[in-house]
């Protein structure tokens, strides 16, 4: 049974060096990002690694939308999620900016 990872904000940085070392050893790599364009490259940059299983998938973690229809998504075309690398944030300059004052 194959490894299921959504990895949240995949398309640069973190999140996509988490998404290649999680697709070099075998785990299905979810590539949430907000911007298709960039989702896609991601997407493709991955399968030029040999990561097949690499998929982009459109997901806003500031909207409750967006997350809901992922999550629909990925119970439809996986059945279920093993791992979840929760590594997109954003930063608003609401209130005081404080992250504990961040909704």
């Amino acid at each position: 049974m194959t490894t299921t990872a959504l990895i949240t904000g995949a398309n640069k940085g973190i999140g996509f060096a988490t998404a290649q070392l999680l697709s070099a050893r075998g785990v299905t790599a979810l590539l949430g990002a907000r911007d298709p364009e960039r989702g896609q490259l991601a997407e493709r940059a991955l399968h030029e690694q040999g990561a097949a299983a690499a998929r982009y998938v459109p997901l806003d973690v500031t909207d409750e939308k967006s997350a809901a229809q992922a999550a629909a998504w990925i119970d439809i075309e996986y059945g279920q999620l093993d791992i979840l690398v929760n590594n997109a944030g954003i930063s608003r300059q609401e209130g005081s900016g404080a992250p504990s004052e961040t909704t």
